[in-house]
């Protein structure tokens, strides 16, 4: 998996022009007026085959947020990288991202006999802007759909994003760090 925290070579401006005009065919998560999610979404992307695909929302009005957001799926339908942009002009992307670990009881996928894959990722800087939609686009290993689940959630800028725990506590959910 390319990691998702450093632009891929493909997301020059023409990519990332491209990305923005399709944004109407990617899948939109609305947003509730806090910002977020509720809990985790299921979402089937990739139905035509073309191994990209994406999700949107729409930022509330107020003053320009932090985001933390998970996604996670069945090893084979994880995605191959992801990234974020903004429907409309340039911003600072994803920096950082944690792998979920085994344990999280509070998840739709808790009880499924094979283990899922999850990622958590916090963007920090203020780089979500009210009023404004924002991409995050995936690229697939294969042509098959792939069902995610995904949750949102907005914060204020400036809140601590800087560890695993961090994030999970944002998202509402139990972390336990591995033993030694």
């Amino acid at each position: 998996m390319r990691s998702a925290g450093n632009q891929s070579p493909e997301a020059g401006r023409e990519f990332v022009q491209a990305t923005q005009v399709a944004a109407d065919a990617f899948t939109a998560v609305e947003l509730k007026a806090s910002g977020s999610t509720g809990q985790f979404v299921r979402v089937t992307l990739n139905q035509h085959g073309t191994r990209f695909d994406g999700i949107r929302f729409t930022v509330p009005a107020g003053e320009p947020r932090d985001l933390v957001w998970a996604f996670a799926g069945l090893p084979r339908n994880m995605p191959a990288e992801w990234y974020i942009l903004p429907r409309a002009g340039e911003m600072q992307g994803f920096r950082q991202f944690f792998r979920g670990g085994p344990g999280m009881k509070d998840v739709p996928w808790a009880e499924t006999v094979i283990p899922y894959q999850s990622f958590l990722q916090p963007l920090s800087g203020g780089e979500l802007k009210p009023q404004q939609e924002y991409l995050i686009w995936f690229r697939f290993h294969d042509q098959r759909p792939k069902d995610l689940y995904v949750k949102v959630k907005l914060v204020p800028t400036g809140t601590p994003l800087n560890s695993t725990a961090a994030v999970h506590a944002q998202l509402g959910l139990s972390y336990h760090p591995p033993s030694r």
